[in-house]
């Protein structure tokens, strides 16, 4: 069996993110939305826990969070876990 993790090269090949994600989301305003635990069903992650990692691979908050919602009016990112609320 082969283990997948996900992460982001350059041109030449080189680690930008190390390859240490279940499933990670494209750049956005210069970070992304990783996750660390999941299985992925039907090309969507399931389970795992969220978090943030910037361009040069820094994880920008800790992985804890159940799922990261987007407020589309401000750009503000709502994260949820177990019913609690963060707005970074």
């Amino acid at each position: 069996m082969k283990i997948k993790k996900w992460g982001y090269l350059n041109t030449a090949g080189y680690d930008i993110v190390p390859l240490n994600y279940d499933f990670i989301e494209n750049f956005n305003m210069g970070f992304a939305k990783a996750n660390k635990g999941c299985q992925i069903r039907y090309s969507k992650p399931e389970g795992g826990k969220w978090g943030f990692v910037n361009r040069k691979g820094i994880e920008l908050t800790p992985f804890k969070y159940d799922k990261i919602e987007k407020e589309l009016n401000n750009f503000n990112f709502l994260f949820d876990d177990n019913d609690s609320k963060e707005i970074v």
